[in-house]
């Protein structure tokens, strides 16, 4: 504890001092009363010291405002009296910021920004009660000017906190947005900001001088989407600086009314800005952090889906393995075909899951990938027959629910080629086709085979395999043919929309 005791009492003299110089500076420009300034700095850096460091920097604020007061106007206990507003102020806003705001994440929602600067309407308005009923009482402010008095003062204390609180909070805590890529734009942002500041309030009559205003808005978006909170606070500091000096040498829209008259309209104009931009900032951040969400949250449902085909994918490759082990113990050659089979069809289907865990969209497969690989898979199945298969297939990509049973028919057309087109060893080749028709998908299976008899009929076939073809068939909402003219020819057509 005692190591850190001298260092916070540094922190509030320093404090202390940075409050007494800019306080005095606000002071200078109060021409209404003397202790009543249109423009005070002092509210903002008291509000985010608070909010930044915690409520022991308070006298600090004391300190400096006192001072303020002391050398300026009034006595002892006025300067007490409305020192004492000044650190209820900080500490009844950074209290309800805390408590109803999310204290330092106050600018990370547009529905915290509104609590803040519902909070900063109330603390400051009390302050200004507690100033000017104080000088009132004690004889330095006339009553008949109450009302005139308390509504510089609060004016400018609000616009103090709108427009440096977010500054020293979003410059301490914000991430820096500065990099090498964006070093152009961050610097035409401020070029363009700080020329509109000028032309803005460099002209004493005339309508240029008003038509700068309507790019304002412009101008708080760009910041607020390209650089976040740091951006628009950059934005409303470099304005509300130019515009202060500005309307001081009698320049700009409101040089035409009395010095503090024309301060007020500007700190009307100014709030409206800040507060414009920080809401602005906090809804790109907010829509940033859901995309952000949105987008991890994608990520691991991706992961998650790998896992399951992964899973999927080996179950089914123990499956075949165990109809291996079971093919090696069998001696009758009908069930040994029957096995074979089976671990056929149970390999084509593992395929469509392998597919998947490669692929990058999780839900479709590129066919000019999956064919090929299950073509190849099923030779090397079927080593035995010595047959050439020549594959082709365009871009097309299937949903798991249409390549499962695809996969299935390619197998038993493809297997039946080879065992029943070229008996006793005889030369020829297969060819497998796919490709868009309009709306469809097309599927040519054709071999140079002896083809089938005469009168051959899908309709009355008994076979397994050809029975399997037209019930996966119908499950795709296809339709098959078969022409066995020179060779045997099987077409397969069904819906399929393209994602």
């Amino acid at each position: 504890m005692a190591t850190v005791r001298p260092a916070r009492l540094l922190v509030i003299l320093l404090l202390a001092a940075v409050y007494f110089c800019v306080g005095k500076w606000g002071l200078s420009l109060a021409f209404l009363h003397p202790s009543a300034s249109p423009v005070w700095i002092p509210t903002g850096l008291a509000i985010a010291s608070m909010l930044l460091a915690g409520y022991w920097v308070w006298p600090g604020i004391f300190i400096g405002a006192f001072l303020v007061n002391i050398f300026t106007a009034g006595t002892v206990a006025t300067s007490l009296a409305i020192a004492a507003g000044n650190t209820l102020e900080a500490l009844s806003a950074v209290y309800l910021i805390n408590r109803f705001a999310h204290g330092r994440q106050v600018f990370e929602k547009p529905g915290d920004v509104g609590r803040f600067a519902a909070v900063c309407l109330i603390s400051t308005a009390l302050c200004a009660a507690i100033g000017v009923t104080a000088l009132a009482a004690a004889g330095f402010a006339p009553w008949q000017r109450y009302g005139s008095i308390w509504a510089t003062w609060w004016l400018g204390d609000l616009v103090g906190a709108l427009t440096i609180t977010p500054v020293l909070v979003a410059w301490t805590l914000e991430p820096v947005f500065f990099d090498r890529k964006r070093t152009i734009e961050i610097l035409a942002l401020y070029a363009l900001i700080f020329s509109l500041a000028v032309v803005s309030f460099s002209g004493r009559s005339g309508i240029v001088q008003y038509v700068p205003n309507l790019f304002h808005l412009p101008i708080i978006i760009w910041a607020a989407f390209r650089f976040g909170l740091r951006g628009v606070t950059l934005f409303t500091f470099t304005l509300s600086a130019a515009a202060v000096w500005g309307t001081l040498a009698g320049f700009g829209p409101f040089s035409s009314f009395d010095p503090n008259t024309a301060l007020l309209m500007l700190q009307a104009f100014m709030g409206t800005i800040a507060l414009t931009g920080l809401v602005l900032a906090s809804l790109v951040r907010e829509r940033r952090v859901a995309e952000e969400r949105l987008a991890a949250s994608l990520k691991e449902k991706e992961v998650l889906m790998r896992e399951v085909h992964h899973r999927v994918k080996n179950n089914l490759q123990v499956i075949c393995s165990l109809l291996t082990l079971q093919s090696g113990s069998t001696k009758d050659a009908e069930a040994l075909a029957l096995l074979e089979e089976s671990e056929n069809r149970i390999r084509s289907m593992a395929l469509v899951h392998e597919q998947l865990c490669r692929s990058k969209d999780m839900a479709h497969i590129p066919m000019q990938e999956y064919l090929p690989a299950l073509v190849r898979q099923i030779k090397e199945g079927n080593a035995l027959y010595q047959i050439p298969v020549h594959v082709s297939c365009d871009p097309i990509l299937l949903t798991v629910d249409e390549c499962v049973p695809l996969g299935l028919v390619i197998n038993e057309l493809l297997v039946n080629a080879f065992e029943h087109a070229f008996p006793g060893g005889a030369g020829g080749q297969v060819k497998v086709q796919m490709k868009h028709v309009g709306a469809d998908c097309l599927l040519v299976i054709s071999d140079t085979g002896k083809g089938f008899a005469p009168g051959f009929s899908l309709q009355t076939v008994q076979s397994l395999g050809l029975g399997l073809v037209k019930e996966l068939v119908d499950q795709l909402r296809g339709k098959v043919e078969l022409s066995s003219n020179t060779g045997t020819s099987f077409t397969i057509i069904f819906p399929h929309k393209a994602p």
